[in-house]
């Protein structure tokens, strides 16, 4: 309602314009004064001007909406007046009107040329002359009007042009340049004057594009400048019309200063991937070169345990204990580096094949059944998964290896590590890893599967590397699945590897499947010990259950 009554308000109330003005030149004293006296009458300012020497400057001062001029005058008659204001652009839009005793058609012909817009006769009635004054005087103000909007808005735009930092380049329908900025200047090396007029392709080396009917928003060139040196720029292009006239403005910046940023790039990325690459070839050497002399002290320390001849005193038997226990640990960081070396370096090989996820879990749980004996955990598998995997045999095993010893590692003294496998797409099989230890802090979760961190464990005597979850997670993406998993503080964690499900073909080769072939290949091998902990773990479950 509100907005209703002031539109109607803005249409219903009176303009009050101010009074239309007009520059009366003739010699003729008493008719210029008859004239202006008609014209006052109906609300006209009029300014008359005797002497046509004179005219220019009342004209300057009163900025006329409309110029009467007499023909015949002294010195300078009307004609030459004419064509004296209409060569100051100011004065271009004035209407011009010869008032005059005279009537040929030749005059009429020359105050056309001189740039005329009606010709009166002096006998003409007051009526008539008003209502031809006051009619042109009001077109004359409102396109006097539009004109002014149309330089105030071409002022704004050369003033954002000018100071843009890109070279902003008009170009009309036939591709000639329009108008042409400082920054244009800048980077090409032409002025406005050189260059107005030309066409815009000329300033580029490519040959292919279609400057004014190719559609594009944002395309890569090559400019040449004044000079014959050659830029990279990059141009955007948008298209306008005026009065079913077609123009186009091309945005060009300078892309000079970003090539030399990509090449810097490109260059501290190969110089970072080198350093990468040496970083996982000298770990890798110096794991291998550690490893040897830590599996002789591995070995000797064996050796004094178990040697009859010379038992060992109850202190000397704990001290060798502690080297073995020291050796082993550091052998399982020593591993881990060298898996991580290999998969950052791109070395690992992996070789998939058909596995059934029940019986990689249950030898898993038997492996580390001792492990969650000695801290008194129940571990179980909470059902049979009965679904068969596409992996690497060894690598699968690994992965869940290292979450089912982080569950028992970090699991509470009594507590619970449930193992589960469940179909959670036609293509991925989830196998979760669920305990009820200490949880991970939600401040600190970002970091989990980043190397060497281990999220405050350091402080505690949990030994590890940090590293585990961060192979782990590489190793299950490499097989096409991942790593994910849910944590809350102080009330456990629950872990999980994807891995793709093996679908059958629809034509079964003939002979035994792989993972028959896989099973004879394992019994071959010296796996006993984890035979004997997996039966003491079924063992165990059954009695009780």
């Amino acid at each position: 309602v509100t907005d209703f009554a002031a539109t109607l308000s803005r249409l219903t109330k009176k303009v009050v314009e101010e009074e239309y003005r007009v520059v009366l030149v003739d010699d003729d004293i008493e008719s210029a004064n008859l004239t202006a006296l008609y014209l006052n009458d109906a609300g006209v300012v009029t300014k008359t001007v005797n002497d046509p020497l004179d005219a220019m400057g009342t004209i300057r001062a009163l900025d006329p909406d409309v110029i009467l001029l007499d023909i015949n005058m002294p010195v300078c008659n009307g004609f030459e007046l004419a064509k004296i204001i209409r060569q100051h652009d100011d004065y271009l839009q004035i209407p011009i009107v010869f008032l005059t005793a005279r009537e040929t058609k030749e005059d009429w012909l020359n105050g056309m040329q001189v740039g005329g817009d009606d010709f009166l006769r002096k006998t003409i009635t007051p009526k008539e002359l008003v209502t031809d004054v006051v009619s042109r005087a009001k077109r004359a103000r409102r396109l006097k009007r539009l004109t002014r909007k149309l330089r105030i808005s071409e002022s704004r735009f050369r003033s954002v042009a000018q100071t843009a930092r890109d070279a902003i380049v008009p170009t009309d329908s036939e591709g000639r340049i329009v108008t042409w900025n400082r920054s244009a200047t800048t980077l090409f090396g032409y002025s406005e004057n050189d260059i107005k007029g030309s066409q815009l392709m000329n300033l580029f080396t490519e040959t292919t594009l279609n400057w004014q009917t190719d559609e594009f928003k944002v395309v890569e060139m090559t400019g040449e400048r004044s000079d014959g040196n050659e830029i990279p720029v990059e141009i955007t292009k948008a298209n306008w019309q005026v009065s079913d006239e077609d123009y186009s403005t091309f945005i060009i910046r300078d892309n000079r200063r970003r090539k030399q940023h990509e090449i810097s790039l490109n260059q501290a990325k190969a110089l970072a991937e080198n350093a990468n690459q040496a970083k996982s070839e000298f770990l890798s050497a110096m794991s291998h070169e550690l490893r040897t002399p830590l599996n002789s002290i591995l070995g000797f320390a064996q050796l004094l345990k178990i040697n009859p001849k010379e038992p060992l005193t109850n202190t000397q038997e704990s001290s060798v204990e502690n080297i073995m226990k020291g050796g082993h640990y550091l052998l399982e960081l020593i591993n881990d580096i060298l898996d991580l070396a290999k998969i950052e370096a791109g070395k690992v090989t992996l070789s998939t094949q058909s596995i059934e996820a029940d019986s990689i879990v249950d030898e898993c749980i038997a492996y580390v059944y001792q492990l969650a004996e000695t801290r008194k955990i129940t571990l179980v598998k909470s059902h049979t998964i009965g679904e068969r995997v596409l992996a690497d045999y060894v690598r699968l095993k690994q992965t869940l290896l290292n979450l089912l010893t982080n569950a028992i590692k970090y699991g509470r003294q009594g507590g619970r590590v449930t193992v589960a496998g469940v179909r959670i797409s036609d293509t991925l099989l989830r196998l979760c890893v669920t305990d009820n230890g200490i949880g991970i802090a939600e401040h600190r979760q970002h970091e989990l599967f980043q190397p060497f961190s281990r999220l405050g464990a350091e402080t505690t005597d949990v030994e590890g590397t940090g590293i585990g979850l961060s192979v782990t997670k590489k190793l299950a993406q490499m097989m096409g699945g991942d790593v994910g998993f849910e944590s809350v503080e102080a009330k456990g964690s629950k872990f999980w590897i994807d891995i793709p499900l093996f679908i059958k073909e629809a034509t079964v080769a003939k002979g035994k499947p792989e993972i028959e072939s896989h099973r004879k290949n394992m019994k071959k091998r010296n796996w006993s010990a984890s035979r004997v902990r997996y039966y003491m773990w079924r063992i165990t479950t059954l009695t009780s259950n």
